[in-house]
């Protein structure tokens, strides 16, 4: 027997799945995604969204 773990396809479908979900739930969306700007962790994210929108905007 081999040091590898076994793959766990039935756990493997479930997170597939669910990701498959959510991406279709963000592109049907009538909403326009948004960064949770008062996260630390993603306001330069935000930051950079707004930036280029605003880029966007000026051609």
């Amino acid at each position: 027997m081999s040091g590898w773990p076994k793959l766990d396809f039935d756990n493997m479908v479930k997170v597939a799945r669910l990701v498959a979900l959510g991406i279709q739930r963000l592109a049907d969306s009538a909403e326009v995604p948004r960064w949770i700007t008062p996260n630390p962790r993603t306001e330069r994210n935000a930051r950079t969204r707004e930036n280029v929108a605003a880029e966007q905007e000026a051609k």
